[in-house]
């Protein structure tokens, strides 16, 4: 049964003027790590652009956080997406490798995401503490006699900068690199919707696929119950496809059969269909796909090319 959430979702119509109060009242979708020498600029501006688009960022406004390290981890618990900014001065705060460990716990997980940003810093100077980052982490190594915590910073740091990241050079332009990152949280939040996009309405109006066997064991065919609210859900859909973003995008509209997911796809594509040069629309996709997988190649071709058709092999598709 799929079922409408209470948590914020990513929405880039949402106000820009969130204040800390009403972010209070949400759960966060970003929390931002990071060293105090980049709060009132690079972070002050990222921090910013994210809540222009209508997203919840937890940004720590304590610079003395270790009076309130548990909550923080919470807050990082509670997120979708960890950004991760190391900077020359990272290193030297205790504070900043104690959130980095429960990131990389998180991420471990599967409960997390995270997207490291090296703020004028090398990758390698990161993962082997090197350089200037280097030097502040010896530093702090030497005032520290928990191993088992310097075992956990060095891991860390180690793995986390594995993961595909955003870099600003000395000569980078900060406002750009603003934007890219602002426009990689927004993807990962949109997958992370689409896997609870509501689709459906009470229990009562759905029909329960019986349960098959042999040759049959895929749903029959259900008859689909009422779609109620389909003009929000359509919004819904058309705002995580983000039509202007140029790269691809995969929307899976999940729920029990009979609760209306081919009629919703079946009404955005006939919404749709005039921004594409090309388009198909494939119902019974696993039907067909039982039957022969170059079917599905057969019906986009001709659909998309009229009836002008040549052999191959012993298929036939649209040229």
């Amino acid at each position: 049964m799929a079922s409408i959430s209470s948590n914020p979702s990513y929405s880039p119509s949402s106000s820009s003027s969130s204040s800390s109060s009403v972010q209070q009242q949400q759960q966060y979708q970003v929390f931002i790590n990071f060293r105090g020498e980049v709060r009132n600029g690079f972070v002050s501006h990222l921090y910013k652009a994210l809540l222009r688009n209508g997203i919840y960022v937890f940004r720590d406004e304590d610079e003395n956080r270790g009076k309130h390290l548990n909550t923080l981890f919470s807050r990082i618990e509670e997120s979708k997406i960890a950004l991760a900014i190391f900077s020359s001065l990272y290193a030297e705060s205790e504070w900043c490798l104690d959130e980095l460990v429960k990131i990389k716990e998180c991420v471990d997980s599967g409960k997390l995401v995270v997207i490291p940003i090296f703020y004028k810093v090398n990758t390698s100077d990161v993962t082997k503490q090197e350089g200037v980052f280097g030097a502040r982490f010896k530093d702090l190594v030497t005032r520290t006699s928990n191993i088992e915590k310097l075992f956990n910073w060095k891991k860390a740091l180690e793995d986390v900068p594995q993961i595909t990241g955003i870099k600003l050079g000395e000569m980078s332009d900060e406002a750009e690199s603003v934007e890219k990152i602002v426009q990689e949280v927004i993807k990962e939040l949109s997958m992370d919707v689409a896997k609870e996009i509501p689709v459906a309405g009470d229990e009562e109006e759905t029909h329960e696929a019986p349960i098959t066997s042999g040759d049959d064991d895929y749903d029959e065919e259900m008859p689909e119950a009422p779609l109620f609210d389909m003009d929000a859900r359509l919004e819904q859909l058309v705002e995580m496809l983000n039509f202007e973003c140029k790269s691809t995008r995969t929307i899976g509209v999940v729920g029990m059969p009979g609760i209306g997911k081919t009629t919703l796809a079946d009404k955005l594509y006939e919404e749709c269909e005039g921004k594409f040069r090309r388009c198909v629309f494939l119902r019974d996709v696993r039907g067909m796909w039982r039957g022969n997988t170059m079917d599905l190649l057969e019906q986009m071709r001709c659909e998309n090319k009229g009836d002008d058709r040549v052999e191959v092999g012993r298929y036939r598709f649209g040229v």
